[in-house]
């Protein structure tokens, strides 16, 4: 995964997906890996949100641009999604 913003849904923890806690899944080693907030502790706590500057709500909608792809909330989906993908040059 990208190294989005995450926020932890039990302690309200804020800061990027890299910053995790992360182990090999006890109930599938060989296949997944699990995260840890890296303040409470809580296992699988963390959502990724929106990345947007100064936006802490969780990431529901995404579109691709030029530059990659989007993951925003309603919010910002709404203000961006609609325009015209310019992929010329």
């Amino acid at each position: 995964m990208n190294d989005y913003k995450a926020v932890c849904k039990e302690c309200g923890w804020r800061g990027k997906w890299s910053q995790l806690l992360e182990a090999p899944n006890p109930f599938d080693p060989e296949n997944d890996r699990i995260t840890g907030c890296p303040n409470c502790r809580e296992i699988e706590s963390a959502r990724v949100v929106c990345d947007e500057p100064n936006c802490w709500n969780e990431q529901t909608c995404g579109f691709p641009t030029p530059d990659g792809y989007r993951m925003t909330c309603s919010k910002h989906y709404e203000a961006h999604a609609h325009r015209p993908l310019n992929t010329e040059g």
